[in-house]
C-alpha cells in the first residue's frame, strides 16, 4: 500500500508513484463501478438540464449544472492527473490540485 506522505509529485520518484497509483485506481473494479454510476448520474443531469421544467428558475438550473460539473470533475480526476504527470515536467504553485470548485469560482459562476 502507498503511504501518501511519501508521495511528493515535485520529485521524479513521487511523480512515478502517483502515476502508478492513478493507473492502478482506474483499473480497479471499485473505480469502474464508481465511474459507471457517475456516468448514469451525468446522463440523468444532462437530460434534466436539457428538458427543463415549466417555471424552473435559473438558480435551479445552475444547481443542476453545478452537480453535473462536480460529477464530471470527479470522474475525470484520475485520467486528468495521469495526463499531467505523463506530460508535464513541472508542477508549480499555479497547478490546481483540487478537482472541486472553490467558493470563489462558484460566486464568479453565479455572476455570469
Amino acid at each position: 500500500m502507498i503511504n501518501l506522505s511519501d508521495i511528493d509529485i515535485s520529485k521524479p520518484e513521487g511523480k512515478d508513484a502517483a502515476l502508478a497509483a492513478f493507473k492502478q485506481l482506474i483499473a480497479s473494479a471499485g473505480w469502474l463501478l464508481v465511474a459507471q454510476i457517475a456516468d448514469k448520474n451525468i446522463e440523468f443531469l444532462k437530460n434534466q438540464i436539457l428538458d427543463g421544467k415549466e417555471g424552473e428558475k435559473i438558480e435551479d438550473v445552475n444547481r443542476l449544472r453545478d452537480r453535473l460539473k462536480a460529477y464530471q470533475d470527479v470522474i475525470n480526476t484520475p485520467s486528468d492527473w495521469i495526463k499531467i504527470l505523463e506530460h508535464e515536467n513541472i508542477i508549480d504553485e499555479n497547478t490546481k490540485l483540487d478537482p472541486y470548485i472553490t467558493v470563489e469560482e462558484l460566486v464568479l459562476n453565479e455572476k455570469k
